[in-house]
């Protein structure tokens, strides 16, 4: 960045603008890197203790209580995780708007030269994180039915998990419009213009 020399009140503004700046950035990344390996570690887990809980030798009575937890534990975490999602969107307007104070331009900085969201403005967090948390509720939710009888046999059970894939689907769609409206325009940069 280009430092114009002037008086010293222009100086302190520059000095804020470039801190702020570098605020922003840096609490974004440690936020978006956080988020981004807890998607990628929560179904590895839930994968490794699926497998594990439905191995012959598990108490099966048990597995209903463990399914049931499983599902209220990852909906916390998606709860966490729309809430990340918030701040990050929210870091990134004020970025945008720091960069445009700045004088970088749209190719120049990280955040006003975005491109636009893709899939109805779910491509990216939003989108990945319905699918990922919802496949993980839906996993604990087998775990469950084998607890709770849901299944006959876990074997028989793995054949009738199957109906569980349409529910997956709908709810998914469900969940995909509810975030959507919950959240109007939220996918769209507005910082072309700076802050009044």
């Amino acid at each position: 960045m280009i430092k114009v020399a002037n008086d010293s009140g222009h100086d302190r503004r520059w000095d804020a603008l470039q801190l702020a700046y570098q605020q922003a950035c840096t609490s974004y990344g440690e936020i978006t890197d956080f988020r981004g390996k807890l998607l990628a570690l929560l179904p590895l887990a839930t994968g490794t203790g699926a497998f594990l809980l439905l191995d012959r030798g598990s108490n099966i009575a048990a597995l209903g209580a463990i399914g049931v937890f499983g599902v209220v534990v990852t909906l916390g975490l998606f709860m966490y995780e729309l809430r990340g999602i918030q701040r990050c969107h929210r870091l990134a307007d004020q970025a945008g708007v720091l960069e445009y104070e700045l004088g970088l331009d749209l190719r120049t900085g990280p955040f006003r030269g975005q491109p636009r969201r893709s899939l109805c403005g779910m491509l990216g967090p939003p989108g990945a994180g319905l699918v990922v948390y919802l496949a993980v509720m839906f996993a604990w939710l087998y775990v469950a039915g084998v607890g709770y009888g849901w299944w006959p046999e876990p074997e028989v059970g793995l054949g009738l998990a199957w109906l569980l894939v349409p529910g997956y689907l709908v709810v998914l769609a469900v969940a995909w419009v509810a975030v959507r409206s919950w959240w109007p325009g939220r996918w769209r940069p507005r910082w072309s213009q700076p802050a009044e």
